[in-house]
């Protein structure tokens, strides 16, 4: 009678074991097949913007990178906010609204590179907007746009401000994009 226990104990749990072997394979099984489910969706995602960029009525451009480059050499991703406000809908009246925003910390000495080289298609227009607390445009400052990147300086008189990059796309003179980058020192 021990015998037949002491047998019917061990294989019940060689059937355990192999149950739960079998369980872990069936998850492993529908784990591997997942990425294919999602390159499948990515790939109708990627041929839907591709049209949609051939029709020209969606806005595809990738966003402006701001790093803070620091006296010892450091590039840290400057805190900042990035906005699409029109593609092929815009009017020249349009307001737009400079958010609050978490300031980045500089220190006199350190500059902040603005890289707009990926946006394609490329800015017409590039503007340096300097914004009071109340969100009033102070100043404006054309850009260069034969460069696709600014560079500036932090001194004193620029810590604790906030600027905005207005990006401006063009064609003649109708208004076809425009987008905007903040970001505030502190």
């Amino acid at each position: 009678m021990k015998k037949i226990s002491v047998t019917f104990t061990l294989l019940l749990s060689i059937i355990l074991i192999l149950s739960a072997c079998k369980g872990v394979e069936q998850e492993q099984e529908s784990q591997g097949s997942e990425p294919e489910t999602k390159t499948k969706n990515d790939e109708v995602a990627q041929k839907t913007e591709k049209q949609n960029d051939e029709e020209g009525s969606e806005f595809h451009t990738e966003i402006p990178s701001i790093k803070k480059i620091s006296a010892d050499g450091l590039n840290i991703v400057l805190d900042n906010s990035y906005q699409e406000i029109c593609w092929n809908d815009c009017d020249d009246d349009r307001t737009y609204n400079y958010p609050d925003i978490h300031s980045g910390d500089v220190e006199v000495g350190d500059s902040i590179l603005i890289d707009w080289r990926d946006m394609k298609p490329s800015p017409t227009e590039i503007i340096l907007i300097q914004v009071n607390s109340s969100g009033e445009e102070i100043s404006k400052k054309n850009i260069n746009t034969d460069s696709s990147t600014l560079n500036i300086q932090v001194g004193e008189e620029e810590i604790g401000k906030q600027y905005a990059i207005q990006f401006i796309w063009k064609d003649g003179e109708q208004l076809k994009g425009h987008s905007m980058l903040n970001y505030k020192l502190k």
